[in-house]
């Protein structure tokens, strides 16, 4: 897909890949999205054990979640060392796509326990899932987006980058539009609806559930392409800065006194 294209078509993420995606920065994001989860986890669980109106057919979700959590600390603990998260950098930018994936979208589990907890309407479900549906969508729309930039050499340097927004203010609208539709869509079940109050914490909820969701959706590509250069290219296993910085200071010849 883009092997016809140089290493000099991926300057910008090299640039992210020595600084805000460095291993050692990558490696508080995987701990720091550990916490995260555990909360999560814990709020899922005691729904589904205490919770007056929550089935337990949500048990078989909630035990792939504490499964992929358990792989989640594993990454965590190896990173935690910051020679180990250099030295295996590559792994940690595949573990970097799948963890961001899982809590982009762990949210919505607590969503929809809250949904039958509190016993909100139906079409508060039904809206749920079109949400998480469109976020999946717009994963795959701007990951498609990253791509085409690349090939139209946005990412070189000098380059407008990846996240130019200016260029592309259809593609920003398109989420907005989809969220709008589908809100408008919802709208006559939200006025003929008589559990506004217990309706209304899944509605706050939800609104975390989309933002979070369609925000990484919009970052994801750029940890996609991370993980493409690091397999593809030598020069995109980045050296820890003092490392760097020593060989930068380093003398290229002596002399004799």
């Amino acid at each position: 897909m883009l092997k016809q294209y140089n290493e000099e078509y991926f300057a910008k993420i090299k640039e992210a890949a020595r600084e805000r995606l460095r291993p050692d920065g990558v490696s508080v994001f995987i701990i720091a999205t550990l916490v995260f989860s555990a909360v999560m986890i814990a709020v899922s669980l005691n729904a589904v054990l205490y919770g007056d109106n929550t089935g337990s057919r949500w048990m078989i979700y909630l035990i792939v979640d504490i499964v992929l959590w358990a792989f989640h600390l594993l990454a965590a603990l190896l990173f935690y060392n910051v020679k180990w998260a250099y030295k295996y950098q590559k792994i940690q930018s595949y573990i970097l796509c799948l963890i961001t994936l899982k809590f982009s979208l762990e949210f919505y589990l607590v969503y929809f326990l809250m949904c039958e907890d509190r016993e909100a309407a139906p079409f508060m479900t039904s809206l749920g899932l079109l949400m998480l549906l469109g976020g999946i969508l717009f994963l795959i729309l701007s990951t498609w987006r990253a791509v085409q930039r690349v090939k139209k050499g946005h990412l070189q340097r000098g380059g407008s980058g990846l996240y130019n927004y200016k260029e592309s203010k259809s593609y920003i609208s398109l989420p907005v539009i989809y969220l709008g539709a589908v809100i408008a869509g919802h709208m006559p079940k939200m006025f003929s609806d008589n559990s506004s109050y217990t309706s209304m914490e899944p509605a706050i909820a939800l609104v975390f559930c989309v933002v979070l969701q369609y925000a990484i959706a919009m970052a994801w590509p750029e940890f996609f392409l991370l993980v493409y250069c690091k397999r593809r290219f030598p020069s995109f296993h980045i050296q820890p800065y003092k490392q760097r910085k020593s060989k930068q200071q380093k003398p290229r010849g002596g002399h004799k006194a």
